[in-house]
């Protein structure tokens, strides 16, 4: 288990619960980033932040910060 900041370009994994203090929780939600949804980092921006995710489909980037705070278990790296 890791944070979705510590995936690397190409790497997919699975969302765990994001924890109820996380700041962007509800929005994310929205989006359809619920526990057990496949996430893939598909592009880390040049100075390091914001990294984009594929997430059902969508890309959305959010910033390493951000990322610390949502757990994810590594499934593969292409």
């Amino acid at each position: 288990m890791c944070t979705l900041d510590a995936l690397c370009v190409g790497e997919e994994g699975v969302l765990g619960e994001i924890g109820r203090e996380h700041p962007l929780r509800e929005r994310l939600i929205d989006l359809g980033w619920t526990a057990g949804t496949c996430v893939c980092c598909v592009r880390v921006s040049p100075l390091g932040d914001p990294i984009a995710y594929r997430v059902r489909g969508g890309v959305i980037a959010l910033r390493r910060s951000d990322g610390r705070g949502i757990p994810v278990c590594r499934c593969s790296r292409k």
